[in-house]
């Protein structure tokens, strides 16, 4: 008789069968983490076999109900074994001792922090919907089921413009505006979307709307769906709020231009690329975030097909302010594919290998050509790090079985971000002036996603850290404090560090009018620094006070926001909304105060049960918003100490609180 290659003597009883087979399987079985399913270990067969008779012998004796019970739960046991192969599709068999183990450290787990051994699936009517683990509004689930002590549910997106909705306003003609305010819109979307992407040539916008004004049956369906996206983006980023009842700003016009999609190029030109990256701009900050991806990812197959990818050659492409123009495009949709990807956990639509293309510059453009384009050394310092944003995410948050451990592919992460960080021009690196929060314009919007990428690469270890204090301070008193290695901390330090910085740019570009109340980054920016204040607040180092004060007030400029319309705010105030309600309730379960500030009446730090005792409270270095840098986080001893370790590793860190606690934990019962 066999059963998952298992074979037994005929010469046995049935109770016996079941019980042979009870002794060898079910005290050994073993998890394979890539498939999720359990396979008896093999090398423990051989190993028990000696010791089956033995307790064959002793168990004759017993009742016939006792047998029969251990047969009920030996076809319990089978029945599991075939609900997991059916679920995965693959057959059970028995599988070498080093399988799932290939290359696997023994100094810290491979698998990040907040993956669970399924990928992250929300129950829907319709279908399950993929939920990416390295999202801001993931994570702030994730911290959310952290809190509670019972499963939270995953926060469902539905603050958006609808299909319907689109689809209705594309209908009917819609009245084109007045030659002024077209004129006022186009001046507003070229003057935004330009500080971070290079889509339009501005001379060439500017002939073309006033072609379309004048002689707008003369203009061809993609001409006329670039003026129409250029008008929407107007609309959305000079609105300064919205009202309930009203659509959201330049929806009309958006629909408008979407009707160059209704038939896709066979020839695609840079008219059909640029239409593709107007469009998921405007999807980005509608919170259309599944149809921005798609459609920049369409922008980077024409692209590809088109040949942008690739250097053309000067014998067949001679004009200098077509070639440039035809390379920034490239890059712009390569930045957006994969930025909007990396957000999301989606992989981006081509190979970095595949890229040949020469990089922006300045170098031979005819002095009236500069207007048309912004200088070329921002868009590189963006294109690296958007490149390194790709890079991240696809290190630290792919679910495929890393030969590196977790911490030592964090620390590969940070060695990058440095060597960026480095790489910026001797005028910002020796002026902290411009490293501070006092830093405006396409610098702010630089630094803020610098930071951004700190945070999503610390943030799950940040986490972890969370959930061992959490431990602690549910034990009956005295709790003893947890252990946290050095690296560990450090790392949670740097993600604190990096939102806190994050946040006073925000709070400055929004005093000084420069947040606008419809434009999406910064309101993500906003929310993920939020949840990062969160649980430092939780965390009671110095600072954790002022922290919980901040994201009180984060939350209330996200409030309105969504009052004002924006739909990323919407459903940002919603998470943000329930993380309050989690803390409330964990302080409330805990000994856990967030009105200490970690420091005592004599103004020495304080190490209270349950307190972090953070590095940074420990030392010279006091929480003043307004000396924080971009880069400070980066500079810190400990931070160096950990950036030049050989063979970084999680040292004494209790393991099993990522390898056993956080695997059912985390999955949502929808």
């Amino acid at each position: 008789m066999e059963f998952g290659k298992l074979t037994f003597s005929p010469s046995l009883n049935p109770p016996d069968i079941g019980l042979l087979y009870k002794i060898r399987l079910v005290p050994e079985i073993s998890t394979h983490q890539e498939l999720g399913i359990l396979y008896p270990a093999p090398n423990t067969m051989n190993r028990r076999a000696l010791r089956t008779a033995e307790q064959l012998a002793d168990l004759r004796g017993k009742s016939t109900a006792y047998l029969e019970d251990l047969l009920a739960e030996n076809e319990r046991l089978r029945r599991n074994v075939r609900v997991r192969q059916s679920e995965t599709g693959v057959e059970i068999h028995n599988v070498p001792q080093s399988a799932g183990r290939e290359g696997e450290p023994t100094d810290g787990p491979i698998r990040n922090p907040l993956f669970d051994d399924r990928p992250w699936f929300h129950t829907t009517p319709g279908a399950p919907i993929l939920i990416g683990e390295a999202a801001d509004a993931a994570f702030a689930t994730r911290l959310c089921q952290a809190l509670s002590n019972e499963s939270f549910v995953h926060i469902q997106r539905t603050s958006f413009p609808a299909d319907n909705t689109l689809l209705a306003l594309a209908g009917p003609i819609c009245p084109f505006p007045t030659p002024g305010r077209a004129r006022f819109l186009l001046k507003a979307a070229l003057k935004n979307v330009s500080r971070g992407y290079h889509i339009v040539l501005k001379s060439a916008s500017h002939v073309a709307l006033e072609k379309h004004i004048h002689q707008p049956s003369t203009a061809d369906i993609l001409l006329s769906s670039k003026i129409w996206a250029l008008l929407a983006l107007g609309e959305l980023y000079t609105a300064r709020s919205g009202k309930p009842e009203s659509q959201f700003p330049g929806l009309s016009y958006f629909a408008q231009a979407s009707r160059a999609l209704h038939v896709i190029q066979e020839r695609p030109s840079l008219d059909s690329i640029e239409v593709l990256l107007l469009l998921s701009v405007y999807n980005i900050n509608c919170n259309r975030r599944h149809s921005a991806y798609c459609l920049a990812g369409s922008a980077v197959r024409q692209a590809v097909i088109m040949g942008l990818q690739l250097n053309v050659p000067e014998s067949q492409l001679g004009d200098k302010v077509l070639r440039e123009h035809r390379n920034r495009i490239w890059w712009t949709a390569y930045e957006l594919d994969t930025l909007i990807a990396a957000r999301q956990s989606q992989p981006a639509s081509i190979q970095e290998e595949d890229i040949l293309v020469d990089l922006p510059s300045n170098a031979n453009l005819p002095p009236d050509g500069h207007d048309d384009f912004v200088d070329a050394a921002e868009l590189v310092d963006r294109i690296k790090l958007v490149r390194l944003t790709g890079q991240i995410t696809k290190l630290l948050y792919r679910r495929k079985t890393q030969k590196d451990s977790f911490l030592q592919r964090v620390q590969k992460a940070l060695k990058d971000l440095q060597d960026w960080f480095q790489g910026l021009g001797d005028n910002l690196q020796s002026d902290e002036q411009h490293l501070s929060r006092a830093v405006s314009g396409p610098m702010r919007s630089l630094l803020l996603s610098f930071n951004q990428c700190m945070i999503v690469a610390t943030r799950p270890v940040a986490l972890y850290v969370l959930r061992a204090h959490r431990e602690t301070w549910s034990m009956p008193n005295p709790a003893p404090k947890p252990n946290i290695p050095a690296n560990v901390q450090t790392l949670t330090d740097a993600c604190i560090r990096c939102a806190r910085h994050s946040f006073s740019l925000l709070v400055d570009s929004w005093v000084d009018g420069s947040f606008l109340t419809f434009d999406y980054s910064p309101t993500l920016y906003l929310f993920s620094a939020a949840t990062i204040l969160s649980l430092s607040s939780l965390l009671q180092g110095q600072g954790s006070s002022k922290d919980r004060d901040d994201f009180e007030l984060a939350l209330q400029l996200t409030t309105e926001l969504n009052q004002n319309g924006n739909c990323a705010a919407v459903e940002f105030e919603r998470h943000l909304q329930a993380m309050k309600g989690c803390m409330k309730v964990f302080e409330e379960s805990t000994r856990v105060s967030t009105h200490t500030d970690g420091i005592d009446s004599s103004g020495m730090v304080s190490q209270a049960p349950g307190s972090m005792g953070l590095d940074y409270a420990l030392g010279t270095t006091t929480y003043n918003t307004g000396t924080f840098t971009a880069g400070m986080a980066l500079a810190e001893p400990s931070m160096q100490a950990f950036l030049s370790q050989s063979d970084p590793n999680f040292q004494h860190m209790d393991i099993s609180i990522l390898q056993n606690d956080f695997d059912g934990f985390y999955w949502p019962e929808c």
